[in-house]
């Protein structure tokens, strides 16, 4: 699991995470990078990625098969072949999306919301 810090937005790991309570904050943990005191958001639905690229790819994903999907279906003239290559393609989409942005796609990574202090 990682997170991200509200104030710095930087990702880390939860095991870089300084403990709070050492210096002094009740509640929380501290940014290994900035030092600020800050908590889980377990609230947020947000998703969060290490590059921009993947909310690229996850967009362009979207909006090309989502509504393909619900256009084929309406088409005249359709055989099992239109179904095949699209399925195909939908496939080999998936598989490159693996492959190059895999590790940014399966990783969990959290937001955080400010502490309230010592």
């Amino acid at each position: 699991m990682k997170y991200q810090c509200c104030y710095c937005t930087k990702i880390f790991p939860a095991s870089d995470a300084i403990d709070g309570y050492k210096e002094g904050y009740k509640t929380g943990f501290l940014c290994p990078h900035c030092n600020k005191n800050i908590t889980d958001d377990l609230v947020s639905t947000e998703t969060v990625y290490k590059d921009k690229k993947t909310n690229k790819f996850v967009g362009l994903v979207g909006a090309i098969f989502i509504p393909s999907s619900f256009i084929l279906p309406q088409l005249d003239n359709v055989t099992w072949v239109h179904y095949v290559i699209f399925g195909s393609a939908l496939l080999l989409c998936f598989i490159y999306g693996y492959a190059k942005y895999g590790d940014d796609l399966l990783s969990q990574t959290c937001t955080t919301q400010p502490g309230p202090g010592k």
